[in-house]
């Protein structure tokens, strides 16, 4: 037992020791996305397509509630069948404003992960030169969800990550 526990303590020791002289940087991959001049384009872009979705769904609907006052207004005056058949109407608009909501909202989700997949994939690369330019082993992400609850800002390369991301041609 005593064996064992001075194994593990010597064990632990050997790691802390290695771990000591890693050089470590952290970088906030969020950040980088909403400070840079490329990531703040892609954004944009996201919030341009949820506008304009935004405002075609708004159109549906408006021309739904027209429809539905209309019905409504003129529902005493209306034959059973031209009563039926505005109520098909109604129900097929209401559907089809609910099957672009969802659509809308698919495309959304689907757009939004394309472009943070491909700013990821811009970005990888430009945090490595970054860390091998600082002689850097370990670069963590650095996330409030990971909780992480100090970083020295000496070893915070997010600025200089942005910087490169600027620059870059791609």
């Amino acid at each position: 037992m005593i064996q064992r526990t001075a194994l593990t303590l010597a064990a632990a020791l050997v790691a802390a020791s290695a771990f000591a002289q890693t050089n470590v940087g952290v970088v906030n991959i969020d950040a980088v996305i909403q400070q840079s001049a490329k990531g703040k384009a892609a954004l944009a872009t996201i919030e341009d397509f949820r506008a304009r979705k935004q405002s075609e769904l708004q159109a549906m609907a408006k021309q739904y509630q027209d429809k539905q006052q209309e019905a409504q207004a003129m529902a005493a005056s209306l034959s059973e069948d031209r009563r039926r058949q505005l109520s098909a109407e109604l129900q097929s608009m209401q559907t089809n404003l609910q099957r672009a909501q969802e659509d809308a909202q698919s495309e959304g989700q689907r757009r939004t992960n394309e472009v943070l997949e491909d700013l990821d994939r811009q970005l990888g690369p430009l945090v490595s030169q970054v860390a091998q330019a600082k002689n850097l082993q370990l670069v963590l992400q650095l996330r409030p969800e990971l909780g992480i609850v100090f970083v020295d800002p000496a070893i915070d390369i997010t600025a200089d990550v942005i910087a490169r991301f600027d620059a870059s041609e791609e």
